[in-house]
């Protein structure tokens, strides 16, 4: 599910997620990936703000 997610993701340019939970988490996985690469990935602010959404979303579903 992850690599689906992730291959419809990139294909959609993060538009389109094929399951709700496991995409939560694949985006938990690339997002600190995208801050190393700033060269790739510019907008360093918006993806901060991603995760940090993706994180308190995650948490209250654990809950």
């Amino acid at each position: 599910m992850g690599l689906q997610n992730y291959f419809i993701s990139k294909i959609s340019r993060y538009i389109v997620r094929t399951t709700h939970l496991t995409g939560l988490f694949t985006d938990l996985r690339i997002k600190p990936f995208q801050l190393f690469f700033r060269k790739s990935y510019p907008h360093t602010e918006k993806i901060k703000e991603t995760l940090k959404l993706r994180l308190y979303v995650s948490f209250y579903l654990v809950e």
